[in-house]
């Protein structure tokens, strides 16, 4: 019997330029259709909060951040006519983008630190072609802002989502950094995250009379037609946001951007056998901050650096400093959902994907349990759970079963080799730049370590409890 699917995965030509409205569009071909849609960027907030026009190299790595994001959204990783089973993985793209400066983006050490960086981050393969741009300039190249800030030396820049990591990593900088002036940046798809952020620094301003300026570029898709077929992965997400935030960090005065994720997410480290590579975002892997960091110095000129400075907390640590800083009770307003915010009334938590269960076993592990409202979550965990319908259970069964792996591990008489033998990704995090430099310890131990206390909190947490898995490795 003869298949109909497709043997290969599939392959995308895109094309950008300008239609004759002036605005940015794309021209999507996979060989069977050709799509045409508008994208959009607001990075005029940066230009207007710091009074900076965006020089070529910035306005260019904006745009061929955007370029990918966009291609990584329209391009399916799936053909249509395939099965649902169909376990291709890895696009093939073939963009052709305008750049102000196509030279620089075309010398080979650029090209391949950026081809290197999108293969981590979404294990496809990328090739581009970067010709001039004969539009004129946006409005970031030649229009600043009337009323700029100048924010006083020095500088710490940041990434902020709204979510826990990001809020209780703040105060925990705020309140270490006495002198400094933070710069924030916050990416935004949709209005509901960004007001949920502007209530969360007011909150944070008060409490510690310093100057902390958001600044919040929104960005995405628009004119979508129904029913278009966007890929849910998104894994150059993560890419889009670090280039934005460091054109913020840079037109701020700052030399290097913070990202205030614990060590646990940032590691990201697979929940079953059936998640390999890119199938768990790396959007703030290590590995993933040290390529980009070197991408931003090759093309600005400039030496650049993300820092993770909770690398070796987890989550619970992480939030335990909002009880530090009094604001604990914010940890109710914070995001967290993987699809925030949800379309349910009094609601805005699904309270099933990861996001939700980590932040739940976080809070709890911080005693900042009180603030976490079941009414938050549509399906509650640390309520019956036989009330949850059982295929909603299937992320919950994938973190206890990764937790027992790691208790199974770091119960042997040599952990560190026992969970590298495990988790065989945990050796690349040891030997990488950003964990070296920050281990004067040993990155080694401090992993074991961190991911010691990591199940030591699950196994306080009532929910895991009840569960004869973690109870049997315990």
């Amino acid at each position: 019997m003869t298949s109909n699917r497709p043997e290969s995965p599939p392959a995308y030509t895109l094309s950008y330029g300008f239609g004759p409205d002036g605005q940015p569009h794309v021209v999507v071909d996979g060989g069977r259709r050709s799509l045409h849609n508008h994208y959009h960027v607001g990075d005029e907030t940066i230009t207007r909060a710091f009074g900076a026009l965006l020089s070529p190299e910035l306005a260019d790595l904006v745009d061929v951040a955007l370029a990918v994001y966009v291609a990584d959204r329209l391009c399916p990783r799936r053909h249509r006519e395939a099965s649902a089973y169909d376990l291709n993985w890895t696009r093939r793209f073939y963009i052709r983008v305008p750049l102000r400066n196509p030279e620089l983006w075309s010398q080979s050490s650029v090209t391949r630190a950026l081809k290197q960086l999108l293969w981590f981050l979404t294990e496809d393969k990328w090739s581009f072609e970067f010709v001039p741009r004969t539009r004129g300039p946006r409005s970031t190249e030649i229009q600043a802002g009337l009323f700029p800030m100048n924010p006083a030396s020095p500088v710490t820049a940041a990434l902020f989502s709204g979510g826990l990591d990001s809020l209780a990593g703040l105060c925990a900088e705020l309140a270490d950094s006495q002198r400094d002036t933070f710069v924030l940046f916050a990416g935004s798809t949709n209005t509901e995250a960004r007001a949920v952020q502007r209530r969360l620094i007011a909150e944070v301003r008060a409490r510690f009379g310093r100057e902390v300026i958001l600044v919040t570029v929104p960005f995405g898709l628009r004119d979508r037609a129904p029913g278009q077929h966007d890929e849910s992965t998104q894994r150059s997400r993560g890419f889009v946001f670090m280039a934005l935030g460091a054109v913020t960090a840079i037109e701020a005065g700052a030399r290097g951007l913070a990202i205030y994720e614990n060590g646990v997410g940032a590691i990201n480290l697979p929940y079953t056998d059936g998640q390999l590579g890119a199938h768990s975002t790396r959007s703030v892997h290590p590995a993933a901050l040290a390529a980009m960091a070197d991408l931003v110095t090759l093309v600005t000129g400039r030496d650049f650096a993300f820092r993770l400075p909770f690398l070796f907390h987890t989550k619970g640590q992480v939030c335990a400093r909002l009880a530090d800083a009094g604001l604990g009770s914010l940890g109710s307003t914070a995001n967290s959902c993987d699809g925030f915010p949800q379309r349910v009334p009094g609601h805005p938590h699904c309270g099933r994907c990861t996001s939700c269960l980590l932040r739940r076993q976080a809070l709890w592990a911080a005693r900042l349990h009180e603030v976490d409202r079941d009414t938050h979550y549509i399906h509650d965990v640390l309520g019956d759970l036989a009330r949850v319908p059982d295929r909603r259970l299937h992320k919950w069964r994938a973190m206890l079963h990764q937790v027992a792996r790691l208790q199974g591990a770091l119960n042997q008489d040599s952990p560190w080799r026992a969970l590298s033998r495990e988790y065989p990704q945990l050796v690349e995090v040891a030997a990488g730049e950003i964990a070296t430099a920050m281990a004067s310890s040993g990155a080694e131990e401090r992993l074991v370590d961190l991911y010691r206390r990591y199940c030591d909190e699950w196994a306080r947490f009532p929910a895991a409890l009840r569960s004869p898995l973690l109870k049997h490795t315990a």
